[in-house]
């Protein structure tokens, strides 16, 4: 008889349901039992009693005699991916294979069937926020299968929740190594790559992204910061116009408006900060940032213009009524000068 002995390892609900046993796998696995060779006999005896040491012990012997034996290759893979070794597994089923297609469809069920069962647990562990077992499920999985990329995002994620974003970037760059428009692992790597100030490398992956989804707003969030913090000022003009086709966010003009000031940029800043006026006529810091630009280029009338809209939602505020006062005097406007001067209790030098 041939001991299907994996089954004995813990396997997730969503493992086990994710993958059926074709029919034509059954089958095999009566031909194996029907034509059950001595090795075989001699690997189910040890496997019967979990004798994996002296399992091990029988096919390292026929492999030193025969390196080539499909048989030996496959068993010898076979209970390496019981004991989770699955990257020396994959190296023994490979050579069985390259012997003889005997075993193929053997082969290609266990490696299935365990890669379903490590990323099953990975997502179960996810969940309950087990994230340090999480990565090693999904490592495990990535063993298995290294040519595949749905564990990587996962990866990615549960290594970031672990505040290990330099693994999180290898996850996710890996990623893009084996499928260069996966959008999950890009549009992440890109974010992290922001939060670590490296923005050529932002505008490198956001500038990929944004050729393969025109229509996503996230690239182009990205490309205007780093094109911002890079100083192409003209390029953050134009991502943050596509930006606001896709997606009409009033925050993302405000903060573009605003970083476009804190960058010296006040031609810029002030014509984004109309804007922003067209829309919310009472925004606080709008009103206030475009008084000091008013204020620092002469325009007082404007100053006038900004301050008194401000002082309507916030009356007490001093520094505006002081910068209004200065206003009223450059342009003349003694009255009104004075008597801000009196509710500030100034006097004049």
């Amino acid at each position: 008889m041939f001991y299907d002995y994996q089954w004995g390892q813990g396997s997730s609900r969503r493992a086990r349901k994710a993958l059926v046993l074709p029919g034509c796998i059954l089958l095999f696995f009566c031909v194996l039992a029907a034509c059950e060779s001595t090795l075989m006999r001699e690997f189910n005896h040890h496997m019967s009693g979990n004798d994996l040491r002296s399992a091990h012990s029988v096919l390292d012997r026929e492999l030193a005699g025969n390196p080539n034996n499909a048989e030996a290759n496959y068993l010898k893979g076979n209970l390496l991916s019981r004991e989770k070794q699955y990257t020396e597994a994959n190296r023994f089923f490979d050579r069985s294979l390259s012997s003889s297609s005997v075993y193929r469809e053997h082969i290609d069920y266990l490696r299935e069937r365990n890669y379903r069962i490590e990323l099953g647990e990975g997502l179960d562990a996810q969940e309950l926020n087990r994230n340090e077992r999480a990565v090693q499920q999904y490592r495990l999985a990535s063993q298995i299968f290294p040519d595949r990329t749905e564990p990587l995002p996962l990866l990615g994620r549960a290594y970031e929740e672990l505040d290990r974003t330099g693994e999180a970037a290898d996850a996710y760059g890996e990623c893009l190594r084996l499928e260069p428009r996966h959008y999950e692992c890009g549009i992440r790597l890109a974010e992290l790559e922001a939060g670590r100030n490296n923005y050529n490398r932002v505008i490198e992956l956001a500038g990929n992204l944004r050729a393969e989804y025109p229509d996503d707003w996230r690239p182009l969030q990205l490309l205007t910061e780093a094109y911002m913090e890079t100083g192409r000022y003209e390029e953050a003009e134009g991502t943050l116009s596509a930006l606001l086709s896709i997606q009409n966010s009033y925050r993302t003009l405000k903060n573009t408006a605003l970083a476009f000031y804190n960058h010296g940029e006040i031609r810029r800043a002030e014509y984004y900060l109309r804007q922003c006026l067209s829309q919310q006529p009472n925004d606080r810091d709008v009103l206030q940032t475009l008084t000091d630009i008013y204020l620092n280029s002469r325009n007082y009338e404007l100053v006038i213009e900004a301050a008194e809209r401000l002082l309507r939602s916030e009356p007490e505020n001093q520094t505006v009524r002081a910068k209004l006062m200065i206003a009223y005097e450059l342009i003349g406007d003694l009255d009104n000068y004075k008597k801000l001067r009196d509710e500030l209790e100034l006097t004049r030098p």
